[in-house]
């Protein structure tokens, strides 16, 4: 049990930085496509 806590929150925290790379790419490409 407590293995597998880690286990989520390691998921989580991989995804949320996946999330975050993609929102940053999204912004990234919205300014170069607004300049």
């Amino acid at each position: 049990r407590c293995n597998n806590s880690v286990i989520n929150i390691y998921n989580n925290i991989i995804i949320n930085i996946f999330l975050l790379y993609i929102f940053n790419l999204n912004i990234l490409n919205y300014i170069n496509n607004y300049e």
